[in-house]
């Protein structure tokens, strides 16, 4: 019983984060002023922490896992030349991926 109870509110709160996720992409979308969708991803990750710790969670935080690849993606893109001033952004990193996967073996 106790099971299904804090399975069921784990799905409610998951629920409920991806409608906040969803509000930060369209708040994206409408360029909305970058604290608002600080705030509104900063919710979302407290939220998925909130789940992972009441479900027993291996004890290692998701935010810090999301930090880490954040952190890994941020240094991938300025590695490539990405930022305000100009380069390829995260798009030449993708396109070279991209490249490399396709001469091996994928379909065209």
């Amino acid at each position: 019983m106790l099971a299904g109870r804090v399975a069921r509110g784990a799905a409610v709160v998951l629920v409920v984060e991806v409608l906040v996720l969803a509000g930060v992409a369209a708040g994206w979308a409408a360029q909305v002023p970058r604290l608002g969708l600080v705030a509104g991803s900063a919710v979302a990750m407290g939220l998925q922490s909130a789940v992972t710790r009441r479900a027993g969670g291996s004890g290692l935080s998701t935010t810090y896992v999301t930090g880490t690849v954040t952190g890994l993606a941020g240094q991938v893109v300025s590695m490539w030349g990405g930022g305000r001033d100009g380069g390829g952004g995260v798009v030449r990193p993708l396109g070279s991926w991209w490249r490399s996967r396709r001469g091996r073996g994928w379909r065209r």
